[in-house]
């Protein structure tokens, strides 16, 4: 009857209590999947730009942007020459040709109309909006298409710079984003 009178916001709130007190009890009483202790929180995403020296460690993972609309994405890392790294892409995450919808790190073949401007593509090799890292060394620049795959062997140290493989002269018309993982292999 005393519950009838309580205004529905202090109903709410000794609800809401008495199952936090039972949910705390249920938790340390040897049940890991309550176990606050048992919850391993998730490591806080580090932006690459913000990576100490621009160097990852070894075994460490940083986070970038990747715009579609930008030719030559600067990731903020210098890769050390002889070591290895993986690029990744999480999940369905998309950017666009005008209306053609790509899936990174994975390209495409290209329409009929793309295709009429392939000779201008940054990588010829590559799909079309196949994502590209570029490691720009000291001698030279090296290309890798992570459509193949994710390892990235650093030839020599450089910077790295990520984009989406299009026609020179066009990314004017590519919209979307997509986020990265890069780490440092063991």
């Amino acid at each position: 009857m005393a519950l009838r009178k309580m205004s529905s916001k202090m109903r709410q709130f000794l609800i809401a209590s008495a199952v936090w007190v039972m949910a705390g009890e249920l938790a340390w009483s040897g049940n890991d999947y309550l176990n606050p202790a048992a919850i391993v929180s998730p490591q806080k995403e580090v932006l690459c730009s913000q990576v100490d020296d621009h160097r990852l460690a070894i075994g460490a993972s940083c986070v970038a942007s990747i715009k579609a609309d930008i030719s030559e994405n600067a990731v903020g890392l210098h890769l050390q020459g002889g070591n290895e790294y993986i690029v990744s892409v999480d999940g369905e995450q998309a950017w666009y040709d005008a209306s053609h919808k790509h899936i990174p790190p994975q390209g495409d073949s290209g329409t009929l109309l793309m295709n009429l401007f392939a000779l201008l593509k940054k990588n010829r090799e590559a799909d079309w909006f196949a994502l590209i890292a570029e490691i720009k060394g000291t001698n030279k620049c090296h290309l890798h298409d992570l459509s193949k795959s994710s390892n990235l062997l650093a030839e020599e140290d450089g910077s790295l710079v990520l984009y989406a493989n299009d026609a020179r002269g066009f990314y004017w018309n590519n919209h979307g984003e997509i986020t990265v993982i890069i780490s440092r292999k063991k």
